[in-house]
């Protein structure tokens, strides 16, 4: 992840444009923009070669733009809102399921009770919902 606004304000530093920096990373203007703005990632030897362009010899200065902790907790705590909220629906349609399957299960044995069918003939459907209830 890649912090869009301390790269520009290193870019401005080193007084180099983004023209310049894409063709020295051999890639073009439009995928250093997908790369700065977190479209796509940079390649571990682009970001190497970045350290070299911009004089980033400082590791905090390189961690600042390329690894900021802020920006990827900020990153995280939204898509782990959205996989929370993501795992609720599931369990809801898989609660659905699971009573259906409870339901079938007790059918099938009531029937065999009623009909003194302790032979096995409908059992496999008793196991059939048996594993969509454990599913």
């Amino acid at each position: 992840m890649t912090d869009t606004i301390e790269f520009e304000i290193a870019l401005k530093r080193a007084g180099l444009t983004k023209k310049k920096v894409a063709q020295s990373l051999g890639i073009s203007e439009m995928g250093l923009y997908q790369k700065v703005n977190n479209i796509t990632e940079f390649k571990a030897s682009e970001i190497s070669k970045l350290y070299d362009l911009l004089n980033l010899s400082n590791l905090a200065e390189q961690q600042k733009i390329f690894l900021p902790i802020e920006l990827i907790i900020n990153q995280q705590q939204p898509r782990a809102r959205r996989q929370a909220e993501s795992a609720q629906q599931r369990g809801g349609e898989g609660m659905e399921f699971k009573m259906v399957a409870i339901v079938l299960i007790f059918v099938t044995w009531a029937i065999q009770i009623y009909r003194d069918e302790s032979d096995g003939k409908n059992i496999w459907v008793m196991f059939i919902a048996l594993g969509i209830w454990l599913k």
